[in-house]
């Protein structure tokens, strides 16, 4: 296959991201070095169950279109990779204060910004952009619940006064509901995005879509950090249908990238010799959990959603699962988020205590439920199927995508819908409030599958939050202990922080993963 930096071709694996660069046909050998001229007419493989793209309005968009829209849109600021100072850098915006109080946020912005569409960006575009969100209030639109006004006293300065302290540098780093649009598409709804409509300022502009096969990006010339010719100048994604598929096309040279979302871990692990590619392995922000619904019986119960998280068998999810990469969780909170609670779990595997806990509530012959996983997390749910199935309880296993799961669980409220659920919940805010609000009642109602509702919760989380930007030390202690009501309550039963693990060829340079963003690739960056 010959390929050059001037064309990039990525595939979207059923909402999951592999990528190709530079065309995807020919196939090369693997380990062939790349060489060539490739034409913009070279398009990639379609795989027919994949039907169309996830919802591209920045204002909705809530899974894994950040790794489109990370190319075309930009946020006023960006969160560092892990462990790198400072934890928040410039993006459009190039300094901000904030007063004593916490309740003013001031924004310098970088001048010379376009948006695709030609527009100048000032401060009317973060205001209008802003407020669309709060209009709107889909996904992370409560990131803005504190923002009382936003002034413009100039085109480069924009500031928001807000009703309690707020993390406003944070805020607008969020890899959902932070990119800045052009006042030009306030007006536009969701439609006019997923038809292809662009308003970012982005290095990549979409220049063609064609629903349920593939969309085009190609580079903005008028983009404000300039072009030195090194950088990919197109990038084409497609739909491909199966991980069967996409590790074929990872042996032989026609993909480029592949995320764990995209691959199984025995997939990932039998690429992870091929000279060709690199297996990269990260700590990631995102955690592993399963909702127990509290208005389903047994689990209403507390000592049933005890026992089930003592069944659960920890170890041996976490060898085989991930590559054997992930860690045990500490709740809610990831280990590598400051805020977390430093105390490991108290819940270990151990049957006979969760045996005696369900003769405790009346149910020493067991009881059945369901659980919904998505496809990836099978291993998981047949580990605690087949221990549940020792001390007598049955659990009925229901895959299915996870957007599938949602709609049903939590849009239609079918009581059909299994009393366990699990999901991957990853960061809009990097913080410990982006992992208690779906336990908040009062703030994610749409992602509490547990329907836990505990005002003492609320309040201490909320009062946290509201210290975080004044008294970072006491702030993480009511952090911590609203992490603790979660686990005495058994809200949930908390598996693992993840780790983020991606195959990439290896002649690929400039990609820094950034668990921030997820699987976005920040292209510009990236060379060959």
């Amino acid at each position: 296959m010959n390929r050059t930096k001037s064309s990039v071709c990525l595939i979207l694996l059923l909402g999951s991201l592999v990528l190709a660069l530079a065309g995807c046909a020919p196939v090369r050998p693997a380990g062939t070095p790349s060489t060539g001229v490739i034409t913009s007419e070279r398009i990639a493989r379609q795989a027919a169950e994949s039907t169309t793209f996830a919802d591209l309005d920045p204002a909705s968009a809530c899974v894994t279109q950040a790794w489109v829209l990370g190319n075309v849109y930009e946020t006023l600021t960006r969160y560092n990779t892990p462990g790198a100072e400072p934890f928040i850098v410039p993006g459009l915006a190039t300094e901000w204060s904030v007063s004593e109080d916490g309740l003013t946020w001031t924004f310098k912005l970088r001048e010379g910004v376009k948006f695709h569409d030609g527009t100048d960006f000032t401060s009317e575009a973060v205001k209008s952009t802003v407020e669309r969100n709060q209009e709107l209030n889909t996904c992370s639109a409560y990131i803005y619940s504190a923002v009382e006004s936003i002034e413009t006293p100039d085109p480069a300065t924009v500031v928001f006064n807000l009703s309690a302290p707020a993390p406003m540098d944070a805020t607008l780093a969020s890899v959902f509901n932070a990119w800045i649009m052009s006042p030009a598409a306030a007006d536009k709804d969701s439609a006019w995005f997923n038809d292809g409509g662009d308003a970012g300022t982005g290095p990549y502009r979409i220049a063609q879509y064609e629903p349920g096969q593939r969309m085009v990006l190609e580079r903005f010339d008028d983009y404000w950090g300039g072009w030195t010719g090194d950088e990919f100048d197109k990038v084409v994604y497609e739909l491909i249908g199966d991980m069967t598929t996409a590790e074929q096309m990872l042996r032989a040279g026609e993909l480029d990238f592949a995320s764990s979302r995209a691959l199984s871990p025995e997939q990932m692990a039998s690429l992870d010799g091929e000279d060709a590619l690199d297996l990269i392995a990260t700590p990631g922000y995102g955690n592993w959990y399963i909702f127990l619904d509290y208005r389903r019986a047994p689990l209403d119960n507390p000592l049933v959603r005890e026992a089930l998280a003592y069944s659960f068998p920890y170890d041996a999810v976490l060898a085989n699962t991930n590559m054997g990469k992930g860690t045990r969780a500490h709740g809610a909170v990831p280990a590598i988020v400051d805020g977390h609670d430093p105390e490991p779990l108290p819940y270990t595997f151990d049957l006979e205590k969760a045996a005696a806990l369900l003769a405790e509530a009346g149910l020493a012959d067991g009881f059945e439920f369901s659980m919904g996983f998505d496809p990836e997390e099978r291993t998981m749910a047949e580990l605690w199927q087949a221990e549940l199935a020792k001390i007598g309880v049955k659990l009925n296993l229901e895959q299915a995508d996870f957007m599938t799961r949602w709609e049903t669980a939590m849009v239609s409220d079918s009581p059909d819908a299994p009393a366990a659920n699990t999901i991957f919940w990853g960061p809009d805010i990097i913080g410990p409030y982006t992992y208690l609000a779906p336990f908040n009642m009062a703030v994610l109602p749409d992602w509490n599958f547990s329907r836990y509702d505990n005002p003492a919760f609320n309040a201490l989380a909320d009062e946290a939050n509201v210290l975080a930007v004044t008294d970072r030390e006491a702030a993480n202690a009511k952090f911590i202990a609203a992490q603790r009501m979660l686990r005495d309550d058994v809200a949930a039963i908390f598996i693992m922080d993840k780790p983020d693990l991606s195959v990439i060829a290896s002649d690929l340079t400039g990609y820094t993963p950034n668990p921030a963003y997820g699987f976005t690739i920040p292209w510009y960056e990236v060379r060959r």
